[in-house]
């Protein structure tokens, strides 16, 4: 892959706008790289070239919150992560993409009510339930985007947020990315010139996770909380549309 100069410098520009996104709310920066980098690397390869991307990204925020991570709750959901990574990972290119967007934002929509719900009845979540989360998150990340949106939305609602909830999602987003990294080097899906263009997204991640951070710290946790069901609810609009949009593309033809 011999890409210009000028389309490097663009996706690292448009790397260090996600990471500031990510760096909000942890999530909504993957879908913006990924509108970016699928006419230039191709969508199979979009997945694969992103998890790079996620070890910096996913490192620079845990560094910045490292004394706001709840590691009990991080150790659950990467325990259960790391055998759904492998499986998505073996499936990415069997299984119907529009199936996956259509459950993922289902799963996002229909959290709020569920949220609502647990909040009133004094739902406590124990160990099963973030082992079945941290499962289903491994699976969706190996197969597609947006897949922190089922920790971010998990995380939101058993009562993290701010900084707590940034730092707990970047813990887990580090062990898994690394692991999906590995899975796919492993599946011959992610050759040398992409990991080169995903150190380059990498390192503008840096300065746009500590941009970032400086805002976060100047927002209240109700208008964060805010934030992240407002970006949810995005997500998960995105990813119905998208489906029913695919569908429709895949029985036109």
């Amino acid at each position: 892959m011999d890409l210009p100069i000028l389309d490097i410098l663009t996706i690292a520009a448009v790397a260090f706008v996600a990471a500031v996104i990510n760096g909000l709310g942890g999530v909504g920066g993957g879908f913006i790289l990924g509108a970016a980098l699928t006419p230039v690397v191709g969508a199979k390869a979009v997945i694969p070239l992103i998890s790079v991307f996620s070890i910096f990204g996913n490192l620079s925020r845990l560094y910045v919150y490292r004394n706001s991570i709840r590691w009990d709750i991080a150790a659950q959901f990467i325990f259960a992560s790391i055998p759904g990574v492998m499986i998505g990972a073996n499936i990415l290119f069997r299984l119907p993409e529009h199936l996956v967007l259509l459950l993922l934002g289902c799963v996002l929509i229909l959290g709020f009510p569920i949220k609502r719900h647990l909040k009133k009845s004094q739902f406590s979540p124990g160990i099963k339930t973030f082992l079945v989360i941290g499962f289903v998150f491994g699976v969706v990340s190996g197969t597609a985007l947006g897949s922190g949106m089922l920790i971010v939305s998990a995380l939101n609602n058993i009562g993290l947020h701010g900084a707590v909830l940034l730092g707990t999602d970047a813990a887990i987003g580090t062990v898994n990315a690394l692991s999906r990294l590995t899975t796919f080097i492993s599946l011959g899906m992610l050759p040398a010139d992409l990991i080169a263009l995903g150190v380059v997204m990498g390192l503008a991640t840096l300065p746009g996770t500590w941009v970032a951070s400086r805002l976060v710290l100047r927002l209240n946790v109700a208008i964060h909380g805010y934030l992240i069901e407002f970006m949810l609810a995005g997500a998960g609009t995105f990813f119905i549309i998208e489906a029913l949009l695919n569908l429709m593309i895949t029985d036109t033809f």
